[in-house]
């Protein structure tokens, strides 16, 4: 549909499931499911739903330090697509050592739905994420495994919220792994994808 009051029929079908094909991204869309009875003159007009698909590209800016205590100059300030890296025993990049580097990503997250949102953090070693400003998670210690850490927290739909994750590496015994996931009544269990990160407002 193309607004809340009219719209364009688009099919008559006996099943109750429906495949729309490709979506636009960025855009809102309208719904409503009539149901007619078997005689084919009686019509029930359905409630109409909507929602915003999310915008192409995005992701969060990654400063990388070469200690663990995120201090001085960043060598390295790029855009990350997303937070899922396991670089096992290597390093992240030539400029940084295998082990004691840092990091900080930091943005915006757009969230689709007003509803409680639980997100993950898996890694090895420290870690620590603030979502709309509340330190929701604090692990900022050694380890020699990954591991996860959850936190719930409601938020509103159609709103953006800054979001900050900041993690180290600084266990020579274990191997460096950093990500980030979330989950909602709506949304199955996921790395959190680019289309819902931005970069920091300039």
């Amino acid at each position: 549909m193309a607004n809340g009051t009219g719209g364009t029929f688009k099919v008559n079908q006996p099943t109750t499931t429906y495949h729309p094909g490709a979506l636009a991204t960025n855009t809102t869309y309208y719904w409503r499911v009539d149901e007619i009875e078997v005689d084919k003159t009686t019509k029930h007009k359905g409630d109409v739903w909507s929602f915003t698909t999310i915008r192409p590209g995005g992701g969060i800016r990654g400063q990388y330090y070469r200690d663990t205590s995120l201090s001085g100059a960043a060598v390295i300030n790029r855009i990350d697509p997303q937070i899922d890296f396991n670089w096992a025993a290597a390093s992240p990049d030539a400029s940084l050592p295998v082990d004691s580097f840092s990091i900080r990503w930091s943005g915006e997250i757009e969230v689709p739905f007003s509803e409680a949102y639980t997100f993950y953090t898996n890694t090895d070693d420290g870690v620590r994420l603030w979502v709309a400003d509340q330190l929701i998670v604090n692990l900022w210690t050694d380890r020699r495994a990954p591991t996860e850490a959850k936190a719930t927290i409601e938020l509103v739909g159609g709103q953006r919220y800054p979001i900050v994750m900041e993690y180290y590496q600084g266990n020579a015994d274990g191997d460096a792994v950093a990500q980030l996931s979330w989950e909602s009544p709506s949304i199955a269990r996921q790395i959190i994808p680019q289309g819902a990160l931005w970069p920091p407002p300039s």
